[in-house]
This record gives structure tokens, C-alpha cells and sequence, in this order.
């Protein structure tokens, strides 16, 4: 399904204001008469270089109910973030971002006067602490003061002579969050970078179809909420494809984050961080790498909306307990290879075992006993599971538990190996075997998942289980990104050769992939690797210049699966410049001998080309209007298209292979509505065309088996 861009350039920018602080505005002292430090060494931005900044919020202030704001004095209000930094803090904050690999720290500044002693500290802790790390002042206009762009001024100049002052060709960086159209307008923005050479990378709102008229002079612009998805379906790349063509060439910039929840009475809404939001967005910045320059991470400390990546210190926003003993700094290490890989074009070699993992605390559909604000929006986007990243420096096996909910997912692939498990009371155990030697198991403490919160919490635990030692020498740098584990996804030579179906259409949201088996991506891919990956796979397919999809069958919604143009599929292979791997949602699609004819019947599309259709007598599909699932077997696969976002499971286990025990009628058994409803949690499947006897043979390797829903 394509998303109309109307709805992305009305609801995107709404969004973004919405999802930070409202404030108080105070005067803004006159610093025009501060003393200035020596000239900084100009950092040159070169051709292809990549840079990534992290948000930090400096100060603002947040805006309560009258009935609350009488409970709090002005002073409070105004005092949250780094009010009581010191220049230790500083220090560490920047040696810490320093090590991911950021460039430049973006410090969100509103106008409260502590704030200025907080920056020029930050500034020189940023200079003495030989990281290299740079600085610049992102102008928060929801609480800076509009006028004439005199304190903008005033601010940029005055930090533009410090070391640690992050430049473009010698020009100070300067950024936004608003201050557009709604504060400083466009005449006084020209005033500004008159008068401070700078260059402007903020955000406003409102501003679509402005961007090569009133805006034509920027220098950059970033998009603040295309860091998650609007809905409820997994973050996709239309709203950076929109904002690219919006702004031409060379002048977009973005964001990555990894969660989003606020519960207060003037912003109460939770975004989508499932389906491994933090680990997709990356990758899809990796594709977009050659439209890149900037992208920035949201945020270093923003406790409030749940999207920090720092560790829990400073003065916290007041009633912000979901972020209080719910840390997020694994993170960190998580961020810094795929920072490496967004910089230099490659993923590097994994040589640490580490399990990443995360959970929010409870079903997302259950009721709290002890909270007057009631759920956020969005609560029932969010999915009940455990999210796991397994990087494995080779071969793997890796179990994980939370209460009685557990699975093992066996023989992964080296690199990184997306998994999930059901949501389940209890607490969280992580097991990782290599061979006969057990490398990781642990039963962290701290968090547990409980049935009924007292008040709500859609905030994740984020934790990390690592190997004792690191692997020597080298991985090979390939990126795994199936969901569950498949036996039979292995890298093993086949005889069965694959020969050319022509260049497939994939769709750009919902369950867009033609393959839905495994897939991986390799900055050094090849035709033949990509076919070594999927042999005991019926298909193979190359896309976007890295990626490797592999599946049984070809799925075929309308968007997706139809036969188009060679030209269509124009992109190079990253490890063979004389191959092509697809292009932007366009896959070079392989069949084994003897399958194809079988599988492919002509049709004509309803647009104005005449294309070819794949088909599989084994594929069943149905139309819905909400969440979309598709499952596989090794011999059944239906598929079913949505409106909104699509998940995939597989079980090798589930075959549907005959058994000579039969199954014998239970009854009926009721299944509840809320959290972890299901009676049976082992693999399941959705067919339009279900038997008793299908569900059964599909279950034959299980002791019970259930139809329902018709």
C-alpha cells in the first residue's frame, strides 16, 4: 500500500509538536557583551563524509494544567535536565557519546539563564577531553525567545569561537526544533545567517512546498518525527523519500531513536517502538546513506518521552517515573556498530557475543488499578513480546525466557539475528550455546513483567548479556535480519542452480516483501552469495544494491510481486559492480530449475503497463484493514494484506509432514481477551481455506493443536 504524502506532510509535522515540551518563555539576557574565546580549527566537511550528532537537552521547561501548576513553584518548573550539572557531568557525557562515534552533540537550549552556564561548560568539557567530539546549539523555539533573530545572533556568535564548535566549511552549524513560519519567519532567518555566516540545519514545522521558495536559502533541514512511525505499522522510508524530493539534493537530514512514551496530563501518547525499531531505522539509514549527510539521535536525556540513550542522571522532568529504573544505555554499544556502518559504508566484523534485549513491563491491553490519567494513545499498537538482538561473532544458538514464555532459536547465522518472544509474568533469562559451550547465561535482575501495573508504564527495560571474551580476529560482516530462526537458511553450495525470473515490484508498506523467508544484508553482495544463502530455499532475490531475500513462495498483493521493466532493477551489487541487485523496492528475482514455469502466469496489471504476475498454488491471501500476519510452512503459506504493518513467523519445527498419532477432540476452551491470551503459544498459521485436518497436520510435531476464528 503506498501512504498518500498528504497524510505524512500534515501529520508528521503536527505530530512533532506535539511530542515535546509546551513552555514557559522568560526574557533572555542580553550576552551580546560576553567575553569571546580563541577561534576554533574549522572542521571541513568533505564529499561523501557521513556525520552523525546526538540531542541532548540542555533545559526547557514543561508545561502543566493550571491545577498542577499551582502545585509547583516556577523555580521546579524550570529546573529540569542538566540544572544541576556540573562540568564532571559534562565530561562524562562526552567521553561516553564520544565512543559510539558521534560527531557532534546537538544541545537543546530554551531560555532559562542557568542554561548558558550549562552550554559554555559543555563546550570546554567537549574541548578538554580530547574525544574530538564538537558541539552546536539547537534553538528550542517553543521556549527561546522570538524576536528578531537579535538573541539567536547573539548565541551562535559567541559559541562559534569555541573549540569545540562544530562548522560546515568554517560556517558555525545551527539548529532548530520550530522557530519557522510560528517565531522568527523567514526575513529574519536570512538576518540571521547574514549576520552569523552559519549554516541552518533546524527543523520547522509547516513548511512542505516552501522548502525551494520561502526556505530556498537553507542549508539543510531535518526531519524530527521521521525517527518512528505515525501508526500503528513499522517505521518505513516514505517520509524521507517525500522530504528528499521536497528539499533536492544534498539538503535532508534525519533521525533514528529507539522508543517513544509520555504520560502527562498535556502529552499522553505512545509511538511504536516494536518490530525492532531501533535496529530497522538504522538499516534504513545505511540504504539512504548515498542521500545523506546528517543524522541525528533522539535523544541523549529526553526521560520524559521515553527516547534517551544516556544514562538516568540531571534533574528529571516532575512525574516521570517510567523512566526511573528503566535504563536504556545498552543502547549505546548496540548504536555504535551500526553508527561504523552508516559512516564508512560497511558493517564491521562482530567480535563480542552479546544478547541485546528489551520489554515493556506490562501487557500492553491490561488496566492499571492506580492511574488517573488513563492510557496513552496508541497503547493498543503496541505488541506483546520481548525484542532481542543476537549478534553472534559465528554460529549460535540462543534460548530466551521471561516467566513461563520461552524459545530456542537454533543454529543463527553470524551477525546480527532479530528475534522475539511472547510476553509473559516472570522475569528474563538469556542463554547463547556455541557448539557444546555454553557463553552467556544469565538471569538479569531488576525488571520483571507483572500482570496488573498499578500505573501505566509503555517504557522499555533495555538490557545486554555479553560472552566473557571477545572473539579474535574477524566475523564475517553480514547483517541477519530474519525474525525467527530457520534450519534451513544456511550458506551450503546447492546443485540445484537458480535461473532468472526478471525484476520483481515490491510494495513500499505493509507486507510489501515478493520473499518473506529469510534475509540478510552484506555491504559486499554478490548474485551467487545471495543464492549460496537462500539454496535450500525455492527463491532468491537481490534488492537495493545489499540485501538477500529468500522464500518458498512469492507473495503477490497487487503492490507486490509482479514482473516489471529490467530497468526498474538498476542498482549495482555492493561486492560486484558488473552484477545488478534490484533497485529501491525492486528485487532481481531467481527461481531454481524446473519451478518457474509452474509458478509464473501472465496478467495485466490496472495501471498503465503490462506485467507478469507470480503466483503459487500454495499462497491463499485476504484482504483486512488493520494489522496484517504472514506465516509459512513448508508446505502452506497465506498471506494476508493490511492497511497498516505486517509480521513474520516461521517454525522449522511446524512441518506438515504426516504422523501416525492422531489427535483426539478437548472441547472448546475459552481464550482471553487482554495480554498473553493465547492457550497455545507454540507456531501458529491463518488460512482462508482451514481444515481441522490441515491445522492438525501442521501441528504434527505438537501434543495439542486448535483451530479458531473460523
Amino acid at each position: 500500500m503506498i501512504i498518500p504524502l498528504f497524510c505524512i506532510f500534515l501529520f508528521l509535522p503536527a505530530l512533532a509538536r506535539n511530542s515535546r515540551r509546551h513552555a514557559l518563555r522568560e526574557d533572555l539576557q542580553d550576552i551580546s557583551l560576553r567575553r569571546p574565546t580563541p577561534s576554533p580549527e574549522p572542521l571541513t566537511k568533505r564529499d561523501g563524509t557521513k556525520y552523525v550528532f546526538m540531542h541532548h537537552i540542555v533545559g526547557s521547561t514543561i508545561f502543566f494544567s493550571f491545577s498542577q501548576f499551582a502545585s509547583y513553584s516556577p523555580d521546579l518548573l524550570s529546573h529540569i535536565d542538566t540544572y544541576p550539572y556540573t562540568y564532571s557531568n559534562w565530561l562524562s557525557d562526552v567521553q561516553q557519546i564520544a565512543a559510539m562515534g558521534v560527531d557532534a552533540v546537538a544541545l537543546n537550549i530554551g531560555s532559562d539563564v542557568w542554561q548558558w552556564d550549562r552550554v559554555v561548560d559543555a563546550y570546554n568539557a567537549a574541548a578538554s577531553s580530547g574525544t574530538g567530539l564538537k558541539m552546536f546549539i539547537s534553538f528550542d523555539y517553543t521556549s527561546f525567545v522570538c524576536d528578531n533573530g537579535y538573541a539567536t545572533t547573539n548565541w551562535t556568535n559567541y559559541f562559534a569561537k569555541y573549540p569545540a564548535q562544530f562548522t560546515v566549511n568554517g560556517k558555525p552549524m545551527i539548529s532548530t526544533y520550530g522557530g519557522g513560519y510560528d517565531c522568527l519567519g523567514v526575513d529574519n532567518w536570512k538576518t540571521v545567517k547574514a549576520n552569523t555566516n552559519g549554516y541552518l540545519m533546524p527543523f520547522f514545522w509547516d513548511s512542505e512546498n516552501t522548502f525551494k521558495t520561502d526556505w530556498a536559502f537553507l542549508d539543510s533541514w531535518y526531519c524530527w518525527g521521521c525517527a518512528w512511525p505515525q501508526g500503528d505499522w513499522d517505521k518505513n522510508t516514505t517520509d524521507d523519500a517525500y522530504y528528499i524530493q521536497q528539499l533536492g539534493p544534498g539538503r535532508y537530514a534525519t533521525t533514528v531513536s529507539g522508543w517513544f512514551f509520555t504520560h502527562l496530563s498535556s502529552k499522553n501518547f505512545y509511538l511504536r517502538g516494536d518490530d525492532w525499531l531501533i535496529i530497522n531505522r538504522w538499516d534504513e539509514l545505511f540504504q539512504l546513506r548515498d542521500q545523506l549527510t546528517f543524522v541525528e539521535m533522539v535523544t541523549w536525556n529526553d526521560y520524559g518521552e521515553s527516547n534517551y540513550f544516556g544514562p538516568f542522571e540531571g534533574a528529571q522532568p516532575a512525574g516521570t517515573y517510567w523512566a526511573q529504573n528503566y535504563p536504556h544505555t545498552a543502547w549505546i554499544s548496540l548504536s555504535k556498530y551500526y553508527i561504523t556502518a552508516y559512516k564508512t559504508g560497511a558493517y564491521p566484523a562482530i567480535t563480542q557475543d552479546v544478547v541485546y534485549w528489551w520489554s515493556r513491563p506490562h501487557p500492553a491491553l491490561n488496566a492499571a488499578t492506580a492511574d488517573s490519567l488513563g492510557r496513552p494513545t496508541g497503547y493498543n499498537w503496541a505488541d506483546d513480546y520481548l525484542w532481542a538482538a543476537a549478534f553472534c561473532t559465528s554460529t549460535c544458538t540462543v534460548t530466551l525466557t521471561l516467566g513461563s514464555s520461552t524459545q530456542t532459536f537454533s543454529n543463527l547465522a553470524s551477525g546480527v539475528n532479530k528475534l522475539k518472544l511472547p510476553l509473559a509474568v516472570g522475569s528474563v533469562g538469556i542463554k547463547m550455546v556455541k557448539g557444546s559451550t555454553t557463553v552467556i547465561n544469565a538471569s538479569p535482575t531488576g525488571f520483571s513483567v507483572v500482570a496488573t501495573p498499578s500505573q501505566y508504564n509503555y517504557n522499555v527495560y533495555i538490557g545486554a548479556e555479553t560472552a566473557a571474551a571477545a572473539v579474535t580476529g574477524t566475523s564475517t560482516v553480514v547483517t541477519s535480519t530474519s525474525t525467527t530462526t530457520s534450519t534451513s537458511a544456511t550458506t551450503t553450495s546447492t546443485s540445484t542452480a537458480f535461473i532468472s525470473v526478471g525484476c520483481v515490484a515490491e510494495g513500499t508498506s505493509g507486507t510489501r516483501h515478493a520473499l518473506t523467508g529469510a534475509n540478510y544484508t552484506d555491504s559486499a553482495m554478490t548474485t551467487a552469495k545471495c543464492q549460496s544463502f537462500c539454496a535450500s530455499y525455492t527463491y532468491a532475490g537481490t534488492e537495493y544494491s545489499t540485501q538477500c531475500y529468500c522464500g518458498n513462495t512469492v507473495t503477490n498483493n497487487g503492490a507486490t510481486g509482479a514482473v516489471v521493466a529490467s530497468s526498474n532493477c538498476n542498482y549495482k551489487c555492493g561486492g560486484n559492480s558488473s552484477q545488478t541487485c534490484g533497485g529501491s523496492y525492486f528485487l532481481n528475482l531467481y527461481s531454481k530449475s524446473g519451478t518457474v514455469s509452474s509458478s509464473i502466469t501472465s496478467s495485466t496489471s490496472s495501471g498503465t503497463r503490462s506485467t507478469t504476475s507470480i503466483t503459487s498454488s500454495s499462497v491463499s491471501s485476504s484482504t483486512g484493514t488493520t494489522r496484517s500476519t504472514t506465516s509459512s510452512s513448508s508446505t502452506s503459506s497465506t498471506s494476508s494484506t493490511g492497511t497498516t504493518r505486517s509480521t513474520t513467523s516461521t517454525s522449522s519445527a511446524a512441518s506438515s509432514t504426516s504422523t501416525s498419532t492422531l489427535f483426539s477432540s478437548v472441547g472448546c476452551v475459552a481464550e482471553g481477551t487482554t495480554g498473553s491470551r493465547y492457550a497455545l503459544t507454540g507456531a501458529s498459521y491463518k488460512d482462508s481455506a482451514m481444515t481441522s485436518a490441515k491445522c492438525q497436520s501442521l501441528c504434527a510435531s505438537y501434543t495439542y493443536a486448535g483451530t479458531e476464528y473460523r
